[in-house]
């Protein structure tokens, strides 16, 4: 059984296109050209330094394993590209990694959850998504470790590139993988801009041409049937402002309940728990999106999201 998935992207770009090109490639290219040597780009985000390279440690799931994914085709540089895609089941992301195949250099990479449908084709862009993790600059070789759940149905964008030349490695259009051997079609996305000094805006897809290599580890003690709260476990209320109630339907023994925030960091965790009921404090934890898991044994139970609104 699978238990993974490679994805492709790439970053670059400091551009604002005004002529509409055969593609995003062909726009920027062309907004080079348009452009004497010298000229000043606008970044329409500040840039972010800070990566998280010190929090990795409390992010780790194990095993994260990864499947194999097609060869490099070519290389581009110049703006950010991904690819999206829509979760056939529950699974949780535990690594990322840009091949070095075309670049060395620092890593910098960002996963998005869309509201509710992919991003729209080229020239159209959106920004209605939530980032669910962000690393800039990481100069590390190797895998970057990171808790990610995602829910079955979730259209989820991964992007990254190397370096300040924001170095892509292109791959297959619309790669065929698979996700706990549950088939998934890999889309390419990308904006144009880099994401080294600034995160996602302004996204857009373009299904038929070349995602962007960047490999996606599944952290595979993970069942594929892991089963939404609402079916074995009550949650109320969702949204909550100050502590909320988790019936489950059996006798609970030494479960552990965790929550993520919205970029995978643990922020809470309940273990030991035994019984039918959980009562959850909303404590210091700031109003925004989070993320639970219920565990028993090596087992996860259930997994939803939840909202804290403010008091």
């Amino acid at each position: 059984m699978k238990t993974s998935l490679l994805l492709f992207f790439t970053v670059c770009g400091f551009t604002y296109g005004t002529a509409i090109a055969q593609n995003a490639d062909l726009d920027f290219k062309q907004q080079l050209n348009n452009n004497p040597p010298g000229a000043v780009f606008i970044e329409r985000i500040p840039p972010v330094s800070e990566t998280v390279s010190d929090q990795k440690a409390d992010r780790v799931l194990s095993p994260c394993t990864a499947d194999t994914m097609c060869a490099q085709l070519t290389t581009f540089s110049g703006n950010v590209r991904g690819y999206y895609f829509i979760a056939p089941v529950a699974f949780s992301i535990c690594g990322l990694f840009i091949p070095t195949d075309a670049s060395t250099d620092p890593q910098s990479i960002e996963v998005l959850r869309f509201d509710s449908i992919p991003p729209p084709a080229y020239p159209a862009i959106t920004n209605k998504f939530v980032s669910l993790f962000y690393v800039a600059n990481d100069t590390s070789t190797s895998m970057i470790p990171c808790s990610i759940p995602v829910q079955a149905g979730d259209t989820i964008g991964v992007y990254g590139a190397r370096g300040t030349g924001s170095v892509c490695s292109y791959g297959t259009p619309q790669f065929n993988g698979s996700i706990f051997g549950n088939p998934v079609i890999l889309n390419r996305t990308g904006m144009q801009f880099p994401l080294y000094n600034q995160q996602m805006h302004d996204v857009w897809s373009e299904d038929a041409n070349d995602i962007s290599r960047v490999i996606m580890y599944i952290d595979a003690s993970l069942s594929v049937n892991e089963i939404p709260f609402n079916d074995l476990v009550s949650v109320f209320p969702n949204p909550f402002s100050s502590s909320v109630t988790l019936q489950a339907e059996n006798l609970l023994k030494n479960a552990t309940l965790t929550v993520y925030n919205s970029v995978g960091q643990q922020v809470k965790q309940i273990i030991n728990i035994s019984g039918q009921e959980i009562k959850l404090q909303r404590g210091d934890l700031p109003a925004g999106l989070y993320f639970i898991r219920l565990v028993q044994g090596n087992k996860v139970i259930a997994a939803d999201k939840l909202v804290i609104t403010e008091e």
